[in-house]
């Protein structure tokens, strides 16, 4: 079974440097969003985040697919995969990603941006 990094890779070369729920382009986040919660290295890279995982009572329920295979993974941006979490499903998130994607595009037109500090 693949590891999260093989999964991470095959993730770019399949769907590009794009968030699959907002659709903010990698080099965008730090402009548009700043550090996250002062961690320096979150929002610099998308992450993978598995698209059938959900916390029910403090367990992880998974549609019958393994964590990390691109199947069950798409590509996100810092402040989706945090914000989804464990606890919304795919398709919820999906409706929150427009919300965030209509926000950062108005920031954008706007040219409202965020002093990045990375290291």
């Amino acid at each position: 079974m693949p590891n999260k990094k093989d999964t991470l890779k095959s993730l770019y070369e399949r769907d590009g440097d794009v968030c699959h729920y907002c659709g903010i382009e990698e080099g965008d986040f730090l402009e548009l969003w700043g550090e996250f919660y002062g961690l320096p290295y979150r929002g610099v890279r998308l992450e993978v985040d598995r698209q059938h995982a959900v916390v029910k009572k403090g367990q992880s329920i998974l549609k019958s697919k393994p964590e990390y295979i691109a199947d069950n993974c798409v590509l996100a941006c810092a402040l989706c995969n945090m914000s989804k979490s464990n606890m919304f499903t795919h398709e919820e998130f999906h409706k929150m990603g427009k919300v965030i994607e209509e926000i950062w595009r108005k920031r954008k037109e706007a040219g409202l941006k965020v002093k990045a500090v990375v290291d």
